[in-house]
């Protein structure tokens, strides 16, 4: 109790004295306090630092370490360039002379300084935007799942194959090429509920493109996504959306293929055989039998640095949920800040829960880029310490495999050989198995952009001009077939137009389709044999068409549209060289379903139709002709729709 003084019923002089000493105490112990929390914040900022640079160094060190040791055991050799392990090795050298300001995290400071400003002001803000290096790092653990040789895990070695990753960099370097990444997929990679450039393809292009320039080569990448597509016919086309230059190429197909491989072996098996480079695999997808198959196809030398990208979801399997809670969003670092809030505004198309909103798309962005830096840094290191390392990574053929193996998934049906590709010898041979030429027209978009597309091949009379959201009357289908989209597109498109302006929310890709009706008559394409297969080459005409194509295969637009749609298989007759196709099956396929919706059509050769020749003889093909004979199939009920034609030719 305060003492008053009894006369005067006043607080005696001694009580204020007390209270004044009491106050500053009390001020005394906060202020003492508040530096002492901020020295700790300063040191836990220069510990997170410090970890940061060590880690970065050990892990060099590291890669390091392991070639130097595959090198002095002088007996293992890559099993892609079977160039000897002694050539390839990066001596310890190349990061004993750390400088002391710590700026070269390991690496030969005088020739890449941009490089490492720029390397380490990536790591600097990667810490920053997700709660410091104690748990950045870990995350990024956690985010990104590489596939070590198992032999190496039982020797304790940690091959995660950033290595093999650093030569596709330097072969870019030394062919003075861009990096090229292309990244396939639907709904999730396209970016739907936000606008295009904010999904994740386009933020791993943000954050690398300044150390690429740093290194003398500009960085591209290619988001080649679909919405609501499977992995085939796409997988077929690889060429056509993700360009035969590719480095690095995805897969993300997952939500429509429930836990089943199959689909992505295939995918697999011609993105390592149909473009250049055999190029990085990058799978957005976690589920055990996809990572079991990519580490069988590891361990099998068939891939070499493939990685698995983990959804954060609730937060739990990237161990960053106590950063997403709304209720105290202000309070997070900045790349959990709003976490809830979509990139386009609200109510555009695509913002359901399964769709990962604008700050899951900076993340995944932000763990691929730093997988890629920890490669780049391996290539500069190599650079560093060998000036003639441009003569062992030009050859652009280094990290293919000498051939493909068994494939995992067997399968008996007709299109077996475009799935999985044929034994060269003895069908039990488990490493001597080989794709062959497959060809693909497609007119999805961006499918289009980079090979010829389903259009080129077209030499029948047909509309293929007006513009694709309008909706074509019966008058027009009645000229000929009609390059057109499907009614639910048409509806998702015009809304984005309608809304968001001509350029939608800045998305590129669209499923155009050939659509015809009875009244539309016949379509004819060119289908043209590949002039590189030394069997076409010195093939002459006439000569029988199955012995140069060996599958056919026609595919529609994957959409449901009722019961009474035309039915590619029922409803239609083929012409192969003016001979009318007998036998026509639905591919089953894994991977060639959309909604448990068959999309394609197996096209037998007629042993009678016959090979030709266009443009004076230096063209070879033959010509299809597709013509729609079902008497009740109508536009309003679902016209006949081609999207991809697809062959191989026997090699």
């Amino acid at each position: 109790m305060i003492q008053r003084d009894a006369k005067k019923n006043k607080p005696s002089l001694y009580s204020i004295s007390f209270l004044l000493k009491v106050l500053l105490v009390v001020t005394t112990c906060f202020m003492l306090a508040t530096f002492y929390v901020s020295v700790k914040i300063h040191d836990k900022y220069d510990k997170i630092l410090n970890e940061s640079n060590k880690l970065r160094t050990d892990t060099l060190r590291k890669v390091v370490t392991d070639t130097d040791a595959n090198t002095n055991s002088n007996v293992q050799r890559d099993h892609c360039d079977g160039t000897p392990s002694s050539k390839q090795a990066i001596s310890k050298q190349a990061i004993s002379k750390q400088n002391k300001d710590d700026t070269s995290n390991g690496i030969d400071t005088p020739k890449y300084p941009a490089y490492l400003k720029s390397s380490k002001s990536i790591r600097s803000e990667f810490a920053s935007r997700y709660g410091g290096e104690s748990n950045a790092i870990p995350m990024l653990s956690k985010g990104i799942i590489t596939f070590p040789p198992s032999k190496n895990k039982k020797k304790g070695k940690n091959d995660s194959g950033i290595q093999h990753t650093a030569k596709r960099i330097l072969r870019a370097i030394a062919l003075s090429t861009p990096f090229v990444m292309a990244f396939g997929g639907y709904s999730v990679t396209a970016g739907r509920g936000n606008y295009f450039n904010q999904s994740f393809p386009f933020v791993v292009e943000r954050i690398l493109t300044e150390p690429f320039h740093a290194l003398g080569i500009d960085l591209i990448s290619r988001n080649a996504a679909i919405g609501g597509i499977p992995s085939l016919p796409y997988g077929f086309c690889q060429a056509n959306f993700l360009g035969k230059d590719a480095d690095l190429v995805s897969w993300d197909f997952g939500m429509n293929e429930g836990v089943s491989a199959e689909g992505l072996e295939t995918y697999l098996r011609h993105s390592i055989s149909s473009l250049e480079k055999a190029p990085m695999f990058v799978l957005l997808d976690t589920n055990r039998f996809r990572r079991w198959l990519l580490q069988h196809y590891v361990d099998r030398g068939m891939i070499v640095d493939p990685i698995a990208v983990q959804r954060p979801g609730d937060g739990n399997d990237l161990g960053i949920h106590e950063f997403l809670s709304p209720d105290n969003d202000e309070m997070m670092p900045l790349g959990f800040q709003d976490w809830n809030t979509w990139g386009a505004p609200p109510g555009a198309p695509g913002q359901a829960a399964w769709h990962p909103k604008y700050k899951e798309h900076e993340l995944l962005g932000w763990m691929i880029a730093m997988h890629l830096l920890k490669a780049m840094d391996v290539a500069v290191a190599i650079m560093n310490k060998d000036h003639n390392w441009k003569l062992e990574y030009v050859n652009s053929d280094a990290l293919k495999p000498k051939s493909l193996g068994k494939p995992n998934y067997q399968d008996s049906s007709k299109i077996s050989s475009l799935l999985h590709g044929t034994p060269q010898q003895n069908p039990n041979d488990e490493e001597k198995w080989t794709m062959n030429t497959v060809s693909c027209r497609t007119s999805f978009r961006p499918g289009g952009m980079l090979e010829s597309s389903l259009v080129d091949i077209v030499t029948s009379p047909a509309t293929l001009d007006l513009e694709p959201t309008t909706i074509k009357s019966d008058e027009v289908y009645a000229k000929g077939w009609v390059l057109d989209i499907g009614q639910m597109e048409r509806n998702t498109k015009q809304k984005l137009i309608t809304n968001y302006g001509p350029n939608g929310l800045g998305y590129i890709d669209m499923k155009l389709a050939l659509y015809g009706v009875p009244q539309s008559g016949t379509l004819s394409l060119w289908l043209s044999l590949n002039a590189s297969n030394n069997k076409i080459k010195h093939a002459t005409t006439p000569q029988d068409a199955n012995k140069y194509i060996k599958t056919l295969i026609i595919c529609e637009v994957n959409e449901k549209r009722g019961d009474k749609e035309c039915n590619m298989k029922t409803d239609v007759t083929y012409k192969i060289s003016d001979r009318v196709v007998t036998s026509v099956t639905t591919v089953m396929a894994a991977g060639a379903a959309y909604l448990k919706k068959p999309v394609c059509v197996h096209v037998d050769i007629p042993k009678d139709a016959k090979i030709s020749t266009r443009d004076d003889g230096k063209n070879k093909g033959v010509m299809l002709d597709v013509t729609v004979t079902g008497g009740g199939v109508t536009r309003a009920n679902g016209a006949c729709s081609i999207s991809h034609v697809v062959w191989e030719e026997h090699t």
